[in-house]
């Protein structure tokens, strides 16, 4: 790619002048300043990340977030085409989101954007476009504005993106440099110890973290409402794991004790599956016997039948 940078208005810090030049785009709706000595975006940078695709028009936006990363226009490009392919969770039944509106919600602020990714983890933000376009954009603009210097800030991003972590990242530091050690030392007892009790540590800070179910998860419901009564055919809630359903009816609605006829069903079900569901397992149950990992570890497994009738009165 042969384009000269200043085809596109940008003037690389190696070329400024002291003088406050304003260049124009090819669009002369977009305006570039030459005093750009903040910013780190080399001409090399800056062709790769046109060759990237990355929309000329917004590139502007780019630089004045002083960002200078060919990564950062990378993560920038996947959530766009990410943005795309979920157009219709993006849309809402009035209004039916565009491209160019996927682009701008990206593009128009970088910076925000790529620190909500941070927080929240690329995956959780992506998924976040199950919300609709305003609320991602209402998540850009209050996650984005979050202080790197809060104090709460990184107890957030063990939370959330505990990868990300000042802590996470000291640990596999230090793990790195104790495993440069290896050749140097007789006695590797101490120092695999060492080495595996700070991995333990980022493995349970990943484990406790805020994370999505990592699988599918199917509801299907069919509820007729009549006069005084609720019939319910079925609602069926089914994982790659397990299935489970409940149907039946209530009446009496209006009245102070409904009358339920219910039935619910769930059949070969592992009970460690069930307990991986509950989110916070181990810290929910204040009974060892019962929290997911003592049942992984102990090998209490078995499986769960549920044929459950309900049909006392609700008080």
């Amino acid at each position: 790619m042969n384009i000269s940078p200043f085809y596109y208005g940008y003037t690389p810090p190696n070329n400024i002048s002291n003088k406050p030049n304003i260049y124009r785009q090819n669009n002369p709706n977009i305006y570039f300043g030459s005093n750009l000595r903040s910013s780190n975006l080399t001409t090399d940078r800056f062709l790769k990340i046109l060759e990237l695709g990355y929309p000329k028009k917004y590139t502007i936006n780019f630089i004045r977030d002083k960002l200078s990363r060919v990564e950062q226009a990378q993560t920038l490009m996947d959530i766009r085409l990410a943005g795309f392919n979920r157009r219709d969770s993006l849309s809402s039944f009035s209004h039916k989101v565009t491209n160019d509106e996927i682009e701008q919600l990206i593009f128009k602020k970088p910076k925000k954007v790529l620190k909500t990714v941070k927080i929240l983890g690329k995956k959780s933000f992506i998924a976040s476009f199950d919300k609709k376009i305003e609320n991602v954009e209402s998540y850009i603009d209050t996650i984005g504005d979050i202080s790197i210097n809060h104090p709460l800030y990184q107890k957030l991003l063990e939370l959330t993106n505990p990868t990300e972590s000042l802590q996470y990242k000291n640990r596999q530091t230090q793990i790195t440099n104790l495993k440069k050690q290896f050749h140097i030392i007789d006695n590797k007892d101490n120092l695999i110890k060492d080495i595996n009790n700070l991995t333990d540590k980022n493995k349970n800070l990943v484990k406790e973290s805020i994370t999505d179910y990592p699988h599918k998860i199917e509801l299907r419901s069919n509820i007729l409402a009549e006069k005084d009564s609720l019939n319910i055919p079925v609602i069926s809630l089914k994982t790659p794991k397990f299935s489970a359903k409940l149907s039946g009816s209530v009446n009496k609605l209006s009245s102070k004790s409904p009358v339920p006829n219910l039935n619910f069903k769930m059949l070969n079900v592992r009970s460690e599956d069930l307990l991986e569901l509950l989110p916070y397992g181990d810290k929910l149950f204040k009974s060892v016997a019962l929290s997911p990992s003592f049942a992984k570890e102990a090998g209490f497994y078995s499986n769960v039948n549920v044929n459950l009738d309900i049909k006392d009165n609700f008080t």
